[in-house]
C-alpha cells in the first residue's frame, strides 16, 4: 500500500464496490455515503474465499464453533490467541498449504489439533505430532449450542468419531466473482472467475482481473506476480497499445 501511494494512487479504505453505472463506472458505499467512480480502466482483484459450511451441504446439528480458515485467521487478529474464544480442541479439514496454515494458527492461540481429515490421498501438512487422516470424509457434526464432535468415514467404509469443539475448513476456493457477474463479465465455467486472456484482459474492454479471483488458493507470490503484469496491461490500454482481441471476440481463458 505504501508503494502505492508513493505512485500517486489515493487509497480508500472502508469503502465497498457494489455495483457498476457503467461499463467503467463503479457503485461503491462508504461512511460518507454513496458515490461513482468513473475510470478509464478497472482491475478486478476481489480475490477467493473458502466455501463455508452451508456451501459443503455437512449435514447434523448447527452448533458454534465451525469456522473457515479466514474467520479463524481474523479471530486471531481481532482477540489474540485466545483459546476461550477459538476453543480447546479442533479438526481441520483440507490439505496442502492453507490446511498448515490453520493447524500453525491453532497451536499459536493454544488450541489443540486433534487431526487434519482430508478426502484425498496424500495431504502434506506442515506441524509436526497432528495426525492426517488422508482419503477420509466428515459425514456429519454433533453437539447443541457448541460443537461436540465429528463423525467421519474412513477409506475401508469405517465411520468413527472424533471429539472436537471448533473445525475449520479449509481449501475449496471460490472466486469473489459478485461484482464480476454483476458487469456482465464471461465466466470460466471450470474456475468460476472471469475469463481473461495473456494480458488479463476480460470480456469487457477496459476490464482486467488478477489474483485469487482467477485462481482461489494460489500462492500469494503468484497473485503479485500477476498484479504486475495486470498493471503494464493497463497502461498499454491507457496508452493505447492494446494489442487486437483474439479470434472471435470474447477474451479467451488462460
Amino acid at each position: 500500500m505504501r508503494a502505492a501511494v508513493r505512485a500517486g494512487a489515493v487509497l480508500r479504505t472502508g469503502v465497498s464496490a457494489t455495483g457498476w453505472a457503467g461499463p467503467l463506472a463503479l457503485e461503491t458505499t462508504a461512511p460518507t455515503g454513496l458515490e461513482t467512480v468513473e475510470a478509464r480502466a478497472v482491475v478486478l482483484a476481489t480475490g477467493a474465499r473458502e466455501r463455508a459450511r452451508p456451501a459443503r451441504l455437512l449435514p447434523g446439528t448447527r452448533p458454534r464453533g465451525v469456522l473457515t480458515t479466514g474467520e479463524l485467521l481474523r479471530t486471531v487478529d481481532l482477540f489474540g490467541p485466545d483459546p476461550g474464544r477459538i476453543g480447546r480442541r479442533a479438526v481441520v479439514v483440507g490439505g496442502g498449504r492453507t490446511a498448515g496454515h490453520a493447524v500453525g494458527l491453532l497451536r499459536r492461540a493454544g488450541v489443540a489439533v486433534a487431526a487434519v481429515v482430508h478426502e484425498g490421498p496424500r495431504a502434506a501438512v506442515g506441524g509436526a505430532g497432528v495426525p492426517v487422516l488422508a482419503e477420509t470424509v466428515v459425514t456429519e457434526l454433533t453437539g447443541r449450542g457448541r460443537l461436540a464432535g465429528v463423525t467421519v468415514r474412513y477409506r475401508d467404509g469405517r465411520a468413527g468419531t472424533l471429539g472436537c469443539d471448533t473445525l475449520v475448513l479449509t481449501g475449496d476456493w471460490i472466486p469473489e466473482h459478485a461484482l464480476a457477474r454483476a458487469g456482465g463479465l464471461p465466466l470460466d465455467p471450470g474456475t468460476r472467475g472471469p475469463l481473461v486472456d495473456d494480458a488479463l484482459r476480460t470480456g469487457v474492454p477496459g476490464v482486467f482481473a488478477a489474483g485469487g479471483l482467477l485462481c482461489g488458493g494460489a500462492p500469494a507470490v503468484r497473485a503479485a506476480a500477476e498484479g504486475r503484469r495486470a498493471a503494464g496491461a493497463v497502461l498499454a490500454h491507457l496508452d493505447g497499445r492494446d494489442p487486437p482481441p483474439a479470434a472471435g471476440g470474447d477474451a479467451p481463458a488462460r
